[in-house]
């Protein structure tokens, strides 16, 4: 009797450690899914293929990645193709992040293109109104 409490207990204690350690290790793999995911979406903003380059920029965006808000912000200085510095600050708009914003309210202080430079005033002035928060 004492032996099958015995091995009722120790079996039961192993159950116990295996799920948790299963858990931990679950978890670890997550973590390491996220970080492959962030490396692919920075490859992808700074690819010389532009469909690439523009479809990461835009779901960086989308998701809110706050993440590669440097990435951007970097790119946005770095980019000629006027379109895509629009794209990139409205990126950097719906993140929400203050680095990102100033450096969209920097670069727009700086260009020399007059339509670019509007958008990105009036994206800034949008996210000064709004306290600095985007929906």
């Amino acid at each position: 009797m004492k032996l099958n409490k015995l091995l009722l207990t120790v079996l039961t204690a192993a159950v116990l450690f295996s799920t948790a350690a299963y858990s931990f290790t679950a978890e670890a793999g997550k973590l390491k899914e996220k970080d492959k995911s962030l490396v692919n979406l920075r490859v992808g903003i700074n690819s010389e293929n532009f469909g690439v380059k523009k479809s990461s920029i835009y779901l960086a965006g989308k998701y809110k990645i706050n993440d590669v808000v440097a990435d951007l912000s970097q790119k946005l200085f770095e980019e000629k193709d006027q379109g895509m510095q629009i794209l990139i600050a409205r990126s950097l708009y719906e993140i929400g992040n203050n680095k990102g914003m100033n450096s969209v309210k920097s670069f727009a202080q700086k260009t020399d293109n007059q339509k670019v430079k509007n958008i990105l005033l009036q994206l800034y002035s949008s996210y000064a109104v709004q306290g600095g928060r985007n929906n």
